[in-house]
């Protein structure tokens, strides 16, 4: 008798039924995802998510260096790094160089796939100070890092940097719609959702591995010439509807950076990084002058030195191994200008 009620009840209430189950195999989901993904996958890898940017500001506080210059932005600063000084997910913060001058200085790399205004602002604010105050701290941006379609406010970078206290701290300054904030909960407590990015990467990875062990990949130019196209098709999506508050906000974020650097006593170059003329072309006629623009005003106000070489003639095509990255060559070039701006 008892099993009748029960069975009518589940079916006066068969959403209730679906509800219930549907929270409990996603409650199961993510408890397994949880145990076995120490199995699958390091923090030290190439994919932007929450463990490799734990995995640098580790070895930046496990670190015993006194830096003479940080380096922070996207990947458009970490590329030349990588030419330059050998930057690896094992070995990622810690360089040395020889300045101008000849005297030998130390470098910590911070720049993080991905970063926008906002990861950099929060990397700054909790990794650059103490012993780890530099003299110099260098800043690259280009349009994307404020103006990305694609990215949350909240990235990987920010989830990493922040736990359920100082979460508050830093969502006063992102002011996050009530569906903004769901989500973010959502993206904090649930293993999955947090790492629903990183999966499809992982997924990419080993599907190209699987093409290439069938012999069915493309040969090296056809690959480059589709990654040269595929990089402006996905900067011309990036930079489609250019929300004007979130670009209110990420310049909000840079200028707060560069307060807490002038706080410090750290010098700030901020480098407006050089792109290709096809790239800036995907940008609204004058946008890109007048984003310039505000770059100097931030840079002006915080007694920054502002370098724009984002139509740089020092730089040409053969500089870029794709639409917004420096080569080698374009690398070494980048730096001698940097080296020029260091005392």
């Amino acid at each position: 008798m008892g099993s009748v009620k029960l069975n009518d009840r589940f079916r006066r209430t068969p959403l209730s039924s679906v509800f219930v189950v549907s929270m409990v195999l996603l409650l199961i989901g993510n408890v397994l995802a949880w145990v076995v993904a120490p199995f699958f996958a390091s923090g030290r890898d190439q994919v932007v998510s929450e463990e490799s940017v734990r995995a640098l500001v580790h070895e930046l506080s496990e670190s015993k260096v006194h830096p003479d210059v940080v380096m922070v932005g996207s990947s458009v600063i970490r590329c030349p790094m990588e030419y330059l000084f050998k930057v690896t997910p094992d070995h990622q913060v810690a360089f040395e160089f020889a300045g101008a001058s000849g005297r030998k200085q130390q470098l910590v790399n911070l720049s993080i796939r991905g970063q926008i205004a906002s990861d950099s602002y929060v990397l700054v604010n909790e990794c650059v100070k103490g012993t780890k105050v530099p003299k110099y701290l260098v800043i690259g941006v280009i349009p994307r890092d404020f103006l990305d379609t694609h990215l949350p406010a909240e990235t990987a970078t920010f989830l990493a940097m922040t736990d359920w206290g100082s979460m508050w701290k830093y969502q006063a300054l992102f002011k996050p719609s009530p569906i903004q904030f769901i989500q973010s909960v959502f993206h904090r407590t649930l293993f999955l959702v947090a790492r629903r990015q990183r999966i499809v990467l992982l997924c990419e990875t080993q599907l190209s591995r699987l093409y290439k062990c069938l012999g069915i990949c493309p040969s090296e130019n056809d690959f480059l010439e589709s990654r040269q196209a595929g990089k402006l098709e996905e900067f011309k999506d990036r930079y489609t509807n250019i929300s004007v508050p979130r670009l209110s906000q990420q310049l909000n974020f840079l200028q707060r950076t560069l307060i807490v650097c002038q706080q410090r006593g750290i010098k700030v170059i901020l480098v407006n990084m050089p792109l290709r003329q096809d790239t800036l072309s995907l940008l609204p006629a004058g946008f890109s002058d007048n984003l310039s623009g505000e770059f100097r005003k931030i840079a002006t106000r915080s007694g920054a030195e502002f370098l724009d070489l984002s139509d740089s003639a020092a730089f040409t095509e053969q500089d870029f191994s794709d639409a917004t990255h420096l080569n080698k060559a374009g690398a070494q070039r980048f730096w001698a200008v940097i080296l020029g701006r260091l005392d």
